[in-house]
């Protein structure tokens, strides 16, 4: 299924909502058939503007958000012994060191290799960093 089919197929159940409560205050408040057909058509024609913007929300293709950290360099916070934490991005994140017996020590520079879940597995930088 396109990105594009499964955004409007989330929309019906909103279009049906609206038909629906129009047609109450039509029929029950005397509401004017023309003000809900157009009221109707401005809220359908919102979802038609919007959808460039939200485009990407309705990807199944998009990297979770670990999985956007790849590549990328932080900073050991506590120790990887094999596992601790790192920040990166202003963020902390779970790592792991990726095959290395030896615990990464806090302070050092890691690289993110790749991510399994929502924990980073990473190797040492090849300079250490003074910040702890």
């Amino acid at each position: 299924m396109t990105t594009r089919t499964r955004y409007f197929l989330l929309q019906i159940p909103g279009w049906v909502l609206a038909t629906v409560l129009l047609a109450a205050l039509h029929r029950w408040l005397a509401f004017p058939a023309w003000a809900a057909v157009v009221i109707w058509a401005v809220y359908v024609a919102k979802d038609f503007l919007l959808y460039p913007h939200l485009r990407s929300a309705y990807e199944t293709t998009s990297p979770s958000g670990a999985e956007r950290m790849i590549g990328q360099v932080g900073l050991v916070k506590r120790p990887l012994e094999p596992e601790g934490t790192i920040q990166l991005a202003g963020d902390l994140w779970q790592a792991r060191a990726d095959g290395h017996a030896i615990p990464i020590p806090a302070g050092r520079l890691v690289r993110v290799e790749r991510a399994e879940g929502l924990v980073l597995i990473v190797s040492p930088e090849s300079q250490p960093t003074s910040n702890a």
